[in-house]
């Protein structure tokens, strides 16, 4: 799992579920993995590490054995798939980080207001199951 890059994501939001949706058929070479925050293999990895304090409020990206928060871990994550998207994610690093996580922060607060929640656990296509631990 240390080679990994896994994305950890709350698993009762229908924000963080669309962008696992949203990831899923364009990460073509199946680099990346995904784990509910609420997950036992979450909680395991997670407490591994010493900087960041998980919560549901936090999308966490786990690549290279480092862990990046919010608007740097979506970022990050983006940048895993085509050249488009790397050079979006390059773009939009380039914001302070302050400014990026400010508006991160205010989303991730207001999500299950304007979102919802997910009532159910949809099962991913089957050619993407493996990638779910």
């Amino acid at each position: 799992m240390q080679n990994q890059s896994i994305v950890f994501y709350d698993g009762e939001c229908a924000v963080c579920d669309g962008f696992v949706q949203f990831l899923l058929p364009r990460d073509r070479q199946k680099k990346l993995f995904y784990a509910a925050l609420q997950s036992e293999i979450a909680k395991i990895t997670l407490k591994k590490n010493k900087e960041i304090k998980p919560d549901l409020t936090t999308m966490l990206f786990l690549h290279e054995g480092k862990l990046y928060e919010k608007s740097t871990a979506a970022l990050k994550t983006l940048y895993q798939l085509n050249i488009g998207w790397k050079l979006l994610s390059f773009i939009l690093l380039g914001i302070p980080k302050s400014f990026r996580d400010g508006v991160y922060s205010y989303v991730a607060k207001n999500r299950y207001k304007w979102f919802g929640t997910k009532q159910k656990c949809i099962l991913p296509h089957p050619e993407w199951r493996k990638q779910f631990l």
